[in-house]
């Protein structure tokens, strides 16, 4: 019991913190936010590729699918087993 006691007096003890009074933390933290910065950068460069890709990817579906669409048209104006001066009866409705 004293053992667990010790431990969670260490685990929850709060730890000072402390500061360079001459500014000495300055460019480490000048750094940081660089890095974070240029990070952000790059990511909003990689989104942009990434959705141009996606654009991209959509237009050459839409086109195999446009494409797809006139060739099932012509193929079943083809293949029509009525001809064109006679009118397809109107379908049963229930």
């Amino acid at each position: 019991m004293k053992k667990l006691i010790l431990i969670l007096a260490i685990a929850f003890n709060p730890m000072l913190a402390k500061a360079d009074l001459f500014g000495g933390d300055l460019p480490l933290l000048a750094k940081i936010v660089a890095n974070t910065l240029h990070t952000m950068h790059e990511l909003q460069r990689q989104s942009q590729i990434m959705n141009d890709e996606m654009r991209g990817i959509k237009d050459r579906i839409d086109r195999i699918y446009g494409r797809w669409q006139i060739q099932r048209l012509a193929t079943s104006i083809k293949h029509d087993p009525v001809p064109a001066h006679r009118s397809r009866p109107a379908p049963h409705r229930l």
